[in-house]
């Protein structure tokens, strides 16, 4: 028979059962509204063309932000970290290689005597193209004697380059060695050939209430291309991406990079503005063979807010899929 203290106990925890199921409702309902408000809030943009936050990096250079790699230094030991100047190169570009020694902390640690330092230029797991020692003694490639910074350079030669208009990815394999402890890894980067670049040459208008870079690019062979670019304030504040995609056939051509008007009037200014940052790439198969990056190449005449457009983009899909949040949340 269930008590009258059987009863109460039941009642609350049936009532607490209900306000736990009510509050995760109403939490799931505030993470769509949110999440919803997010979409409607990027859709008055175009995919193409995007506001970056005032505080944000420059997204084309961070990606191109070459990696450190490092290994050891677990229990006090010794740790190698090395890294090379860039995360692409080109035909005949110069590799610089790098890499610091920390002997680490431990107290058996006498440091084992002089460390030798190798990189190796891999195209495959077991394809070495190329070794050199990394040295640490102010000359050549290394700045300055006995700072732990290892030293090198690599030309890429023409033999090893992929076809126009491609890229491969290329290892780097770096050893270190000195008796006692030894380590090895693996990084790399990207060598690509694209089969168009920019020639330098740049032009702003205004068209349809938004802004339009125009570049001149030349082609040397048939295929799809990406320009990207950043549009900066004069004091390197980043303000805008933007990116389109381009069927050309080979010569020289004038293509349009345009920034939503949206973004620049609602900034408010009149000063003129700087292309950051432009890059063009040859895209079509993996990995894309990304080019160059060219920095502050154009600053913009000064505008009026009013010559841009006051209409939001309006994107579909985000829209469509605000929506469906919504509803969801509601229901």
């Amino acid at each position: 028979m269930m008590t009258t203290a059987m009863k109460g106990a039941l009642l609350s925890g049936a009532i607490l059962a209900a306000v736990a199921g009510s509050t995760q409702a109403q939490t799931l309902a505030n993470l769509a509204e949110q999440a919803a408000q997010s979409y409607r809030e990027q859709a008055r943009y175009p995919a193409w063309s995007q506001p970056l936050a005032r505080d944000a990096v420059n997204p084309i250079v961070s990606e191109r932000e070459p990696a450190v790699i490092s290994i050891g230094g677990r229990d006090g030991g010794s740790k190698l970290s090395f890294w090379s100047d860039a995360s692409r190169y080109e035909p005949g570009d110069v590799v610089q290689i790098s890499a610091k020694i920390d002997p680490g902390s431990a107290l058996d640690n006498d440091g084992g005597g002089d460390w030798r330092v190798q990189a190796e230029l891999m195209a495959g797991a077991d394809a070495v193209l190329s070794s050199l020692s990394l040295k640490d003694d102010g000359k050549g490639a290394d700045r300055q004697a006995g700072d732990g910074v290892y030293s090198g350079e690599l030309l890429l030669q023409e033999a090893w380059q992929p076809a126009l208009g491609q890229a491969k990815n290329m290892g780097l394999r770096v050893s270190a060695d000195n008796g006692r402890d030894s380590h090895r890894s693996m990084g790399g980067f990207l060598y690509s050939r694209p089969a168009a670049e920019l020639m330098g040459h740049y032009r702003d208008v205004v068209k349809d209430g938004n802004l339009l870079i125009q570049a001149k690019v030349e082609v040397a062979q048939a295929g799809r291309f990406h320009l990207s670019g950043v549009l900066a304030t004069l004091d390197a504040a980043p303000l805008a991406f933007a990116q389109q995609s381009f069927e050309l056939e080979p010569g020289q051509h004038w293509i349009d990079l345009g920034f939503y008007g949206l973004i620049l009037r609602e900034l408010g200014a009149a000063t003129p503005l700087q292309l950051q940052s432009v890059t063009l790439s040859t895209v079509g198969s993996m990995p894309n063979a990304l080019g160059r990056v060219e920095s502050n190449v154009l600053v913009t005449a000064p505008r009026l807010p009013s010559q841009f457009t006051a209409q939001p983009y309006g994107r579909a899909d985000l829209l469509e899929a605000a929506a469906r949040l919504q509803g969801d949340g509601e229901g």
